[in-house]
């Protein structure tokens, strides 16, 4: 990027990244998400690094916090908190230590390293021993009296421990600190949080906090007392402001001995491989902790090392907030694509600048359809939000036209199919839907096939999508029935394909003609019919779908008339009824389940995500009589929740269904 490029995305950036911090930091509202704003953020680290005459004192990088609110009385204090800059990957603390290194003049130091809370920062003033002022952060040099209402908190002492038993605990190295300790005046810094548990009770009360961390700091700015005493919070204090400790260690120590609570987890590391691996160790656990972290707090040990590095902006170079990998991040559409389905339907996909979202790396996003492309406004070259569905599927959540540059283009809808070039038909179905029209048009043909031998399907082994677009190209597969009269020399046709590989696809191909009736009807690609719509035909058997007349299918619970229709076309189109026999004349065996088991006729809904894939989870289920719904209704017997479930399981609630964690229905299984 060049200099003048770089210089006006900055001036961008900084002033989108200040009006969500205000509204976070200050407002305590949210427009869009956590990991949205960090990447904003990592961007304008990551340019002023690369362009660093272009920092100026008011960048975000260089603030800490937000303003006072006007409720409460401004406290100024002596020495100001400090930020933290952030780092996502291993290269970034890499990044870090590397220009540690250089400052310090040193190859070897140890780290402290503790959980990254997700609350509100604070400090307590003690004046000889007795709590005198409680404060939050603000802009890290004033921030807000709310003394009264840090006194709620039981983790936040209103008067340090007993001097005596503090020395009786206490190495005798610190004993004359401990001393000036009782007899001045002592600033404890920490965050404030509140419990998993205590934030569901909260919004099970009517409350609407977007997370913990808004509900903490909305309670901790309560002006009545009373409020934030019921809220039941929580803390962690972090820092004590002594110049003659020498270890960060040793701080944590000293503000367990004086009565503080303190980070269980956090610990010496003493190698850089050693905070690789308590991160690691933490990010495994984060799910089964009490309270939100969203990463780990990184610092040099040694005090007078941590001192010597200095401070960048407002951030010390010798700490930085090692953070998971980011739900939502920042990229750009570089072009758009356009994929053809197996019905015909042209899908927009969004081209991406690789970006890792959740430990994978993003660069493609489904648009859907053209209308969500109109209703997003989105251009290419538009800076947007990425995330992940369900921590699968890439999706686009958010265009930011505050970051447009005025080169960005507009998105032309197709008019005609991108492969065969047969002109498009426009549908409107809720939505405006462009199909191709050419049911032989290659890609159609590919993606058909392809869903045919899925892993819902008949899920052959050793046939994927690439063998599948070369046995298409080659001519050896036109339609479904073909992939059962393949012969070894086919797949030896294809580059690549050796002896045994060919003779093992064969091999699939002959031992999975026999197959459950749900699987065969899904993997036909009838549209509109999914896996529950295919377990309610199943009872019908083949030929008996094929007798049953429009109104029979309409009938029948749950398939409603646009999908009776797909199905009653289906069956009646004369292509079809030649694939089906051609599936006879191959020695494709159809046969129906038995419904028995411990499930036997009732209906999940599954919601988050769980330790296995909801494939394992589904096919587990239904052997034993149970169905997989893909959406919650009142007739929904029970709804499996993993981690981060979404809106399914609060709708569950609404309607009085049974919720089941993971772990007790696998007591059930």
């Amino acid at each position: 990027m060049q200099k003048e490029q770089a210089k006006k995305r900055i001036e961008q950036l900084r002033k989108l990244i200040d009006h969500h911090r205000y509204l976070y930091h200050v407002l305590d509202k949210q427009e869009i998400s956590e990991s949205a704003l960090d990447s904003l953020k990592k961007e304008l680290f990551d340019l002023e690094i690369a362009f660093p005459d272009l920092i100026t004192p008011d960048s975000p990088t260089q603030k800490v916090g937000g303003k006072p609110l006007k409720g409460f009385k401004k406290f100024n204090r002596e020495k100001p908190m400090l930020s933290l800059n952030d780092a996502f990957s291993k290269e970034d603390i890499l990044g870090w230590l590397e220009r540690l290194k250089k400052i310090l003049d040193i190859d070897l130091f140890e780290f402290y390293c503790e959980q990254k809370i997700d609350g509100l920062a604070f400090e307590a003033i003690y004046e000889k021993g007795l709590l005198s002022v409680g404060a939050t952060r603000g802009d890290g040099l004033v921030g807000e009296d709310v003394t009264e209402n840090i006194k709620t908190i039981d983790s936040i002492p209103l008067k340090l421990r007993d001097i005596k038993l503090v020395l009786n605990d206490a190495p005798k190295e610190m004993y004359s600190i401990i001393n000036n300790i009782y007899n001045s005046k002592l600033i404890v810094r920490g965050e404030i949080f509140m419990s998993k548990k205590n934030f569901k009770e909260l919004n099970k009360d009517g409350s609407s906090f977007a997370n913990p961390r808004n509900a903490a700091a909305g309670s901790i700015r309560q002006l009545d007392s009373k409020i934030a005493a019921a809220r039941k919070l929580d803390s962690f204090a972090y820092d004590i402001i002594i110049d003659e400790i020498k270890y960060h260690s040793q701080k944590h120590e000293l503000l367990r001995l004086l009565g503080f609570k303190t980070d269980p987890a956090s610990r010496v590391c003493e190698t850089i491989a050693d905070v690789f691996s308590f991160y690691e160790s933490i990010k495994k656990r984060r799910e089964s902790i009490p309270y939100e972290i969203d990463g780990i707090i990184v610092m040099v040990n040694d005090n007078n090392l941590f001192k010597k590095a200095g401070v960048a902006g407002k951030a010390p170079r010798g700490a930085v907030a090692y953070k998971f990998e980011l739900k939502q991040a920042i990229t750009i559409v570089e072009d758009i694509n356009v994929q053809v389905g197996r019905t015909g339907v042209l899908t927009p996909v969004a081209i991406l600048k690789p970006v890792n979202i959740a430990g994978v790396t993003v660069s493609r996003a489904t648009l859907h359809n053209y209308d969500e492309i109109n209703d997003m406004h989105l251009m290419i070259g538009d800076t947007v939000i990425v995330g992940r569905a369900g921590d699968v599927i890439p999706d686009i959540i958010e265009v930011m036209p505050e970051l447009r540059s005025g080169k960005e283009k507009k998105i032309k809808m197709p008019l005609v199919c991108p492969v065969c070039k047969t002109r498009v038909v426009k549908e409107k179905k809720g939505s405006l839907i462009l199909r191709c029209p050419n049911f032989d048009c290659s890609q159609r043909k590919k993606r058909r096939i392809v869903h045919f031998i899925s892993r819902k399907g008949f899920n052959f082994i050793g046939l994927g999508e690439k063998v599948i677009d070369k046995l298409v190209d080659l001519g050896k597969i036109n339609d479904l029935a073909d992939i059962f009269f393949l012969k070894k020399d086919d797949f030896l046709e294809i580059e690549g394909f050796k002896d045994k590989m060919a003779s093992n696809a064969v091999k699939s191909i002959e031992d999975g003609k026999r197959i459950e009736i749900t699987k065969f009807i899904f993997a036909l690609g009838i549209e509109n019919v999914g896996e529950e719509i295919a377990s309610l035909l199943a009872d019908k058997g083949i030929d008996g779908i094929r007798r049953m007349s429009y109104n029979d299918l309409v009938d029948i619970k749950d398939i409603g008339e646009i999908t009776a229709l797909s199905i009653f076309n289906w069956f009646r189109d004369d292509r079809n009824i030649k694939l089906l026999e051609r599936f006879k004349e191959a020695g494709v065996v159809i046969f129906k389940k038995k419904k028995s088991g411990k499930f036997s006729g009732k209906k999940f809904v599954i919601t988050g995500t769980l330790s296995c894939s909801r494939e394992v989870m589904k096919d587990k289920i239904s052997s034993l009589g149970g169905k997989v719904l893909e959406g919650v209704s009142k007739d929904t017997d029970f709804i499996i929740v993993g981690n981060n479930p979404g809106s399914k399981l609060q709708k569950a609630k609404k309607l009085g269904i049974k919720e089941l964690k993971e772990a007790e229905l696998w007591k059930k299984l």
